[in-house]
């Protein structure tokens, strides 16, 4: 189960908005909505700039919240 399970990131991986730094800033929003603060926030960027590839930010991005891929 995600950190913020009720923060839902939904997006389409095949056009533009599968792009990393999109789903980044959609996620912190997310994030924010759902009542993460600034810590919390930039621990989230930190673990997914750390990543070696697409697919595990996208698994980092699962951890925090409920992420609907689509495509």
């Amino acid at each position: 189960m995600p950190r913020y399970p009720k923060a839902v990131v939904r997006v389409n991986l095949d056009g533009p908005d599968g792009n990393i730094f999109h789903i980044i800033g959609i996620t912190v929003n997310g994030l924010e909505e759902a009542g993460a603060d600034d810590n919390e926030t930039q621990a989230f960027i930190g673990q997914i700039v750390s990543q070696g590839s697409y697919e595990e930010a996208l698994d980092i991005v699962g951890q925090w919240v409920t992420f609907i891929k689509e495509g």
